[in-house]
C-alpha cells in the first residue's frame, strides 16, 4: 500500500440534529436525532428519491459496524454523498435539495449548504477492500 492510498473517512459536521441545532432551526417539525446528511432507512424512504438521487446515497458505517478485518454488511445508516459534482448540480437532485434546505441554518461545512465538509474521493469507498 502506498501512502497516497490512505485517507481518513468522510468528515460529516452535521450528521444528526442535536439540541443546539433545534434552538437555531426553530422548527417544531424537526426532531432531535433526525438525520441531516446521515439518514436511517425510514428517513431515506420518506424522501421518495428519484433514481438519479439514489445514485448519490451510499451506505454509512458506524464504528459499531466496522471491525478489525471486516464490516457488518448490513449498515443502519445511509449518507447523502454530496461531492463537488452534486453541489454544482444540486437542482438535478430536488428531493435532496429540499431535505438539506430544511437544515441550511446549521450546515457549517466548507461547502454548505449542500456539500459534505470533506467528501473524499469515491475510490476509497467503492469496490472490494
Amino acid at each position: 500500500m502506498r501512502g497516497e492510498d490512505v485517507s481518513t473517512g468522510i468528515d460529516v459536521h452535521q450528521d444528526f440534529v442535536t439540541e443546539k441545532h433545534l434552538a437555531v432551526l426553530g422548527d417544531s417539525s424537526i426532531k432531535r436525532g433526525e438525520g441531516v446528511f446521515n439518514l436511517s432507512e425510514k428517513e431515506l424512504n420518506k424522501l421518495k428519491l428519484t433514481q438519479k438521487e439514489k445514485e448519490i446515497i451510499r451506505p454509512f458505517y458506524t464504528t459499531e459496524e466496522l471491525l478489525r478485518y471486516y464490516g457488518n454488511p448490513k449498515n443502519r445508516y445511509w449518507i447523502i454523498y454530496s461531492d463537488m459534482v452534486v453541489r454544482k448540480n444540486i437542482k438535478e437532485y430536488p428531493h435532496v435539495k429540499e431535505h438539506l434546505d430544511k437544515f441550511k441554518k446549521i450546515i457549517t461545512s466548507d461547502f454548505s449548504p449542500y456539500g459534505l465538509h470533506r467528501a473524499r474521493e469515491r475510490q476509497f469507498f467503492e469496490g472490494i477492500k
